[in-house]
């Protein structure tokens, strides 16, 4: 028999053969974003499989099976076969078919539990008779349905009655540490989020959202300084976690796996004044009547925002008065100097009154301006201002002075050679009266706003100063004018007097001399009728 003739025939059936396994089996390439795939229920998750043989072709199914067991036995649908999607529609080469795991075929994964799963895809042919099947590379996914199941506080170490003492100004934050545990895929996040209760204030601050990544271990340690500032005052406050796994499982839980709520507290104690700054002044040097605006600007460790208090002294005022409308419009209606300063109360009750003091300067409009009235002429006029408890010597006393005065102020002047003073006893802005005393010869006098008062400086019977009072400030200040009034000397009509040691009396003129002519002329005109009378006889 000739060896070649059987040969060849067996070759080429070998050929025919295996040709026809290539023609009716085929390749299949699966795409995924990973080896390692987290997938959840709750989430929607794509595969890809491309058939690189047509021949024949009916569907590409898609497969998932326990990846600790060898899969299906040969027969579809027998083994550990555990979800199967098939396309049946016509397949074509190169073409990719994509598939989803969603919520509703997810199931048979989720009944056996979170594990590790393989995946692939099955490209069969159908000749009619038979089916032929050929593998990818298979790939793995991690079913994940459990969100973040422990936070374990380290600190504070008890869910309530934690109190953070803050007092000091160097304490600006506070700490919190907790570690957080999954059972199956990384933590991405967890956020802490920290309640304001005092007042009933119900507002949330996020304090933090960090990021941990973590493949080889899911357990995940953080810990983090919260501003003070940023939670807000001082009293009590709550707060809770909520962590986020890799497939977006979320969870907010807390001591011994329980959820955190309004039992879960912290109270900041805040013993530390707060700082009130230097006031700003919209001017510094103004005239009587100007408005000046006051700003204050304080800051706290704790308070994000203290109560700012204006303080402002009056000129001459020992006392402060204060507002907490800032900015505030300072009224200038006394001349003088004003003091201001800055305080501050933060939400815990802790005040600060001791800023820096600033000073305003307030001058007349006018120096010339004196109040009118009756009396003799001023030669000069002046303007001085005297503080409580201060005294001012306004000098010789030859015109209109006027001063600007407060309660226990004195003044001091000399008139016509002698020296007096002047002391404001009272000064009463609600009954519009000042009461002053005048020395050497003490004269107690009271004038009301408006009037004007005569005062005998010298005892001698003769009103020689004239006081008149404008008007009284808010603040305590009374606006007063001195006009010294000189005495009339007797003497002659043109206000000349005789000079002094001459005993010689004045010769009679005027009117006296007029009398004894008109007497001369009636004694002759008598003798002329007498004698004519006579001379007839």
């Amino acid at each position: 028999m000739d060896k070649k003739k059987v040969i060849i025939p067996i070759f080429f059936s070998l050929l025919i053969l295996v040709g026809s396994y290539f023609v009716f089996s085929g390749q299949i390439t699966i795409t995924s974003s990973s080896d390692y795939q987290y997938i959840s229920n709750n989430s929607i998750s794509q595969y890809s499989c491309a058939p690189t043989t047509d021949a024949n072709t009916s569907n590409v199914s898609l497969h998932f099976w326990l990846e600790s067991d060898a899969f299906w036995d040969g027969t579809m649908g027998a083994g550990n076969l555990i979800v199967n999607l098939t396309n049946t529609s016509t397949v074509t080469s190169g073409t990719a078919y994509t598939f989803s795991l969603n919520s509703s075929n997810i199931a048979p994964l989720v009944a056996i539990g979170d594990k590790n799963y393989t995946w692939g895809c099955l490209f069969l042919t159908n000749d009619g008779a038979s089916f032929s099947y050929n593998w990818s590379t298979n790939k793995s996914v991690i079913l994940d349905t459990q969100p973040p199941s422990t936070v374990n506080m380290s600190y504070p170490a008890d869910a309530t009655n934690n109190t953070i003492q803050a007092n000091s100004a160097s304490i600006t934050t506070m700490q919190f540490e907790w570690t957080v545990i999954d059972a199956v895929s990384p933590i991405v996040s967890c956020n802490l989020t920290i309640n304001n209760l005092e007042g009933g204030d119900a507002t949330t601050f996020t304090a933090v959202n960090t990021t941990f990544w973590n493949t080889t271990n899911t357990t995940a340690l953080t810990s983090i300084n919260v501003p003070l500032l940023t939670i807000g005052n001082a009293g009590l406050h709550n707060y809770s976690i909520t962590c986020q796994d890799m497939v977006g499982n979320v969870n907010s839980t807390g001591f011994a796996s329980t959820p955190l709520s309004l039992n879960a507290n912290f109270t900041i104690n805040d013993t530390v004044i707060p700082t009130p700054g230097t006031a700003t002044l919209s001017a510094t040097s103004v005239t009587k009547g100007t408005a000046v605006t006051v700003t204050c600007a304080a800051t706290d460790n704790v308070d994000a925002n203290p109560v700012e208090t204006v303080y402002y002294k009056n000129p001459g005022s020992s006392d402060y008065s204060d507002t907490n409308v800032n900015p505030y419009s300072l009224a200038t209606d006394s001349i003088g100097t004003y003091t201001v300063k800055c305080g501050a109360t933060d939400d815990a009750g802790n005040t600060n009154a001791l800023g820096s003091e600033s000073t305003i300067t307030v001058t007349s409009s006018t120096d010339t301006d004196s109040p009118g009235g009756s009396g003799g002429s001023s030669s000069s006029s002046s303007s001085t201002t005297v503080n409580e408890g201060e005294t001012e010597d306004i000098g010789d006393l030859t015109g209109t002075a006027r001063v600007y005065a407060y309660v226990d102020s004195s003044v001091e002047f000399t008139a016509s050679g002698e020296s007096h003073s002047i002391h404001i006893d009272a000064v009463d802005y609600d009954n519009s009266q000042v009461t002053l005393t005048i020395s050497s010869d003490p004269v107690t006098v009271t004038i009301n706003e408006g009037e004007t008062e005569l005062v005998d400086l010298d005892g001698d019977g003769v009103d020689d100063l004239e006081i008149t009072l404008t008007s009284i400030s808010l603040g305590g200040q009374a606006d007063l004018s001195f006009d010294y009034l000189e005495a009339e000397e007797p003497g002659d009509s043109d206000g000349e007097t005789p000079p002094s040691g001459d005993t010689t009396p004045p010769e009679e003129t005027g009117g006296t001399s007029l009398v004894w002519w008109i007497i001369l002329i009636v004694i002759v005109i008598a003798i002329i009728v007498f004698l004519a009378t006579k001379k007839k006889r």
